[in-house]
């Protein structure tokens, strides 16, 4: 791009005004100053929830005797929880999760069972040992929507179709919807500051003296969003490229800040850090 995420000037700018001045006449205006950063340095984890003990706090479910997908759930973007009591089955070898989109964590009795993305939703799931339980927590994150190609008119998100063990339907199905909006967020129950291995959210209170333009950066982390002073700010993933997340001044507070970090891996660190810099992995 010709500037950077904070608006900054960029080399590749100045070679554009270069080929440009070659055709027409550039104003005689100055470019404007780079925005001032700032790092406001490391702040600990003050408290957390986990996500499945305190879903009937966030979300009011809703029950059917097959899964619907988020848009029929009045939802446009977010996570679905959908959980299913397995009482006509108690003891499988597979599972599947038919026309669904894009991405589930699925749990058994709160232990981890497999994590399905994109093309692998289209299959059956053998993970490791007979899939024996009570209740399966299938948490379906809707990664964003394409403008374009074949795939226009077909972009739900959640799941569309049917939940399989061995093959068998199952029914009774209840959908918590998680949209994360402000609303929302101000429901979560936060208790004592502690690391989860289940989806959880995570809350950082910090001071800002004086704000400015600053970059986030969630090490030990693994995949999520993030929230700031109510407002959705953005996603992160431990993969990259993306390292860290661009927080523009005007969302800070002189004063008290408040992060929620709604991380959907099992995977947190105490601790969070502001940085002046921006940080990118190949």
């Amino acid at each position: 791009a010709l500037l950077t995420e904070d608006g900054r000037i960029t080399e590749k700018y100045k070679k554009f005004q270069q080929v440009i001045a070659k055709y027409t006449s550039i104003p005689s205006d100055p470019l404007p100053p780079a925005p001032p950063r700032a790092a406001y340095g490391k702040w600990n984890v003050t408290a957390s929830a986990p996500l499945f003990p305190n879903i009937a706090a966030l979300s009011a479910g809703g029950e059917s005797p097959y899964p619907l997908p988020m848009e029929k759930l009045g939802q446009d973007y977010g996570y679905t929880l959908y959980r299913v009591a397995l009482d006509q089955i108690h003891d499988a070898g597979t599972f599947q999760l038919t026309h669904t989109a894009d991405r589930a964590n699925v749990y058994l009795d709160g232990r981890h069972l497999a994590t399905l993305y994109d093309r692998e939703l289209d299959n059956p799931c053998e993970p490791a040992g007979r899939i024996f339980g009570k209740q399966m927590d299938i948490l379906v994150e809707n990664m964003g929507r394409v403008n374009y190609g074949v795939m226009l008119d077909d972009q739900h998100k959640g799941i569309g179709g049917k939940i399989l063990m061995d093959n068998i339907r199952q029914d009774n199905i209840t959908m918590f919807p998680l949209p994360l909006d402000e609303a929302q967020l101000e429901k979560i129950p936060f208790g004592k500051a502690e690391q989860h291995s289940q989806p959880a959210f995570y809350r950082v209170d910090f001071q800002v003296d004086a704000p400015a333009d600053t970059y986030l950066e969630l090490p030990g982390f693994g995949k999520g969003c993030v929230a700031l002073n109510g407002r959705l700010l953005g996603r992160f993933w431990e993969i990259g490229p993306q390292k860290r997340l661009y927080i523009p001044a005007p969302w800070l507070n002189k004063g008290e800040n408040t992060l929620v970090i709604f991380e959907s891996e099992g995977k947190s660190s105490g601790s969070v850090e502001f940085f002046e810099d921006p940080a990118w992995t190949r």
